[in-house]
């Protein structure tokens, strides 16, 4: 997951200027680094890296709602605060599949297209909502205005994750082996049961056992991208890449 810092006490210059510094820093990011390596097979390497925007993506949406203040109203300042954030891990996943559009694997380049324009489109989302806070703040927007712009924008929230659902599908079409002759029929995969062993337990440490379960009724996409995800590489009717 991205890293977040909150400051608890007042900055000295000289740490102000080696934050600079890092962000100044070419190819600094708040991005984790991936665990994926250039030697592995694309179908593996694109996978994985879709399992880690899904992780900061849950990150995203774990963010705390905003507390009161003590007379009761949203503290408006918070709330930016975890806009802010939920952008950043939001950047951190669309960095995560970022390369994979130009992929020559058509199944692959589809998927990595549906997943990063999520992203981006959550992310000006984001944007958007915390303008609408600054402006409530600065008093240009009242607080009813904000609220029920807020309600819009989070409904539109709610169809852009869909793309999130068909970016996985066509990630997991991917993930099947086409036959060579004619009368054989679609078996096996082109990840080896190691590989599938990796995908299943990321997930299943990122999501929880819930993804044993699979899809159901009422999940938000993501966590049922998670679940469709799991139980297409532990499904054990495909074949592995290794196995005669």
């Amino acid at each position: 997951m991205r890293i977040k810092m909150r400051w608890q006490r007042p900055l000295t210059l000289g740490a102000l200027l080696s934050g600079f510094a890092m962000i100044a820093e070419p190819g600094w990011s708040l991005c984790l680094s991936s665990t994926i390596s250039a030697r592995d097979a694309e179908p593996f390497r694109y996978t994985m890296a879709l399992v880690e925007s899904f992780s900061y993506a849950k990150s995203a949406l774990s963010q705390v709602a905003p507390g009161d203040t003590p007379n009761g109203a949203p503290d408006l300042t918070e709330m930016i605060y975890q806009l802010k954030s939920a952008a950043e891990d939001y950047k951190c996943a669309a960095e995560s599949v970022a390369g994979q559009p130009k992929s020559k694997d058509e199944k692959i380049a589809l998927s990595a297209e549906a997943a990063k324009s999520t992203f981006l489109a959550l992310i000006t989302h984001e944007e958007r909502m915390i303008q609408l806070v600054k402006d409530t703040l600065d008093r240009k927007v009242s607080a009813g205005d904000l609220a029920e712009r807020l309600a819009e924008i989070r409904v539109e929230v709610d169809e852009t994750w869909r793309m999130l659902l068909l970016a996985t599908v066509a990630a997991t079409h991917a993930l099947v082996e086409m036959p060579q002759q004619k009368d054989e029929h679609l078996s096996k995969l082109r990840i080896t049961a190691r590989e599938r062993r990796m995908l299943a337990e990321r997930i299943e440490s990122d999501f929880g056992l819930a993804v044993r379960v699979g899809m159901k009724g009422g999940q938000i996409p993501l966590a049922g991208s998670a679940a469709m995800l799991y139980g297409f590489v532990s499904n054990t009717d495909w074949k592995s890449s290794d196995t005669p």
